[in-house]
Formats: structure tokens, C-alpha cells, sequence
């Protein structure tokens, strides 16, 4: 009875870990329905502790009709079945923790992915070699322009801290924010800075306000993505809408 109740504690961290794994993956079918078709060791080994008739292809087990001798060798064979089990249990709880380990770590990327856009406006710039408005000299530019109405909500495109919120003189308010996996990314010319230096955010969370601080023409965001510190097109990353 010890080793069955071990076993049943196995079986039952098992089950929550297959629960958190559907909860991880949105797929709650499938499940296993428990008493359903063919015994399960588990089942035979309860039916026979209960006194239970077990009927298996070919064989009929009643622990009532066994003497003393074939309890013992039925016994020594429940306590081996439930070894085996166990071994098995916990051979499937540690591959189920390794899913879920691969599973947690692609949760956080793709939440760490600067996926939506950071602000509702008009497209004006992209990125690449450009003639520089303010400069009039040909420039890369390191990032996108997304016009707006000033004070316009910018938002985090994904989950990140804050390493920098102040003001630069070509950027003028500036946000830099770190994803993690190598990805940053920058948002300039706001008029407000909602966040400080060293606040975690989440997706969807504003940040900052639409301005026209620093080198700037009229009110818009300048958005850039680095990835492993160099500039990379934002449309990469970014969705549909």
C-alpha cells in the first residue's frame, strides 16, 4: 500500500506537469482518460490490493481464491510491476520537464519578439541609405518613421527592461530597451518618457508619448531594432497592422 500511494504520487506530478504542458501549448485535447480501455498496471495492482477480480487476456487473478505462498509471489510481483512503473514514472517526469524547460524558454522568446508596432500612425520612413532632411547629407537610417499626432501612446512591442531613458542630442528623448536573445530597441524623439532606467515591461505597456524632440522635423517616432548591437530593418520583426 506504501508503494502504490509512492506510485500514485508519481503518477499525479506526472498529471500536472501534462496540465501545464497543454495549458503552455493552448491544447487541452487528447488528454488521457484514466479507467478507459485496457488496465493500466497501476489499475491492475489497486484491483488486486482491493481483492478485486483482474481479468487480463488469457488469465484470472482473485486474490481471494490464494493461499499464503501465492499471496507472497502476488505481492513480490506488485512490488515488482510497481518498481518497473515507478521507473517508467519517473523516466516520463523528467522528459516531461525537459519539454516544458524547450516550452518556458520559446514562451519568453516569443514574448521577447518586437513583433506589433509601437505606435498608430503613418509609415513616412524606412529604413536604408537616405537623403537626411535636417543634415541634407546621404545617411543611413538606422530605423523606421512613424508619423503621429503628438502625445500619441507609444507602446512596448514586447517584454524588455529599460538601459537607457534620457535625452540625446539626435534622438532628444530617447528609450532604449533591452529584449534579451541580442535584441534592442530604441525610441526617439518623444515628448514624454513614461519609464526610468532599470523598469521591466510587458507587451502593450506605453512607454512614452509622440513628440518632435531632437533632430526632428514635425512630430513622429523614430523606432530602431539592433540585433547583437548592429541596426536591422524594423519590418523584419514587425506583423501585419
Amino acid at each position: 500500500q506504501q508503494r502504490q500511494a509512492h506510485v500514485d504520487q508519481a503518477l499525479e506530478r506526472v498529471m500536472a506537469y501534462d496540465a501545464k504542458l497543454r495549458r503552455l501549448t493552448g491544447n487541452d485535447r487528447g488528454a488521457k482518460a484514466f479507467g478507459i480501455g485496457p488496465l493500466s498496471a497501476l489499475e491492475v495492482a489497486a484491483a488486486e490490493r482491493d481483492g478485486r477480480t483482474v481479468t487480463l487476456p488469457g488469465e484470472v487473478f482473485n486474490s481471494a481464491d490464494f493461499g499464503a505462498a501465492n499471496l507472497d509471489e502476488l505481492l513480490d510481483d506488485i512490488d515488482l510491476r510497481s518498481r518497473e512503473l515507478e521507473q517508467r514514472v519517473q523516466r516520463e517526469e523528467e522528459s516531461l520537464a525537459e519539454v516544458r524547460g524547450y516550452l518556458d524558454d520559446r514562451t519568453a522568446l516569443l514574448r521577447a519578439d518586437p513583433s506589433i508596432w509601437p505606435v498608430r500612425g503613418w509609415f513616412t520612413s524606412a529604413f536604408g541609405w537616405r537623403h537626411n532632411p535636417v543634415l541634407g547629407t546621404e545617411k543611413l537610417h538606422t530605423g523606421i518613421d512613424i508619423a503621429a499626432p503628438r502625445g500619441t501612446p507609444v507602446i512596448a512591442p514586447a517584454d524588455a527592461h529599460v538601459v537607457f531613458a534620457g535625452w540625446s542630442a539626435s534622438y532628444g528623448n530617447l528609450v532604449v530597451m533591452d529584449h534579451g536573445y541580442g535584441i534592442t530597441t530604441k525610441y526617439a524623439h518623444t515628448s514624454q518618457m513614461l519609464v526610468e532606467v532599470g523598469d521591466r515591461v510587458v507587451r502593450g505597456q506605453m512607454i512614452a508619448r509622440v513628440g518632435s524632440t531632437g533632430r526632428s522635423t514635425g512630430p513622429h517616432l523614430h523606432y530602431e531594432v539592433h540585433r547583437r548591437g548592429a541596426p536591422v530593418d524594423p519590418l523584419q520583426f514587425l506583423k501585419d497592422g
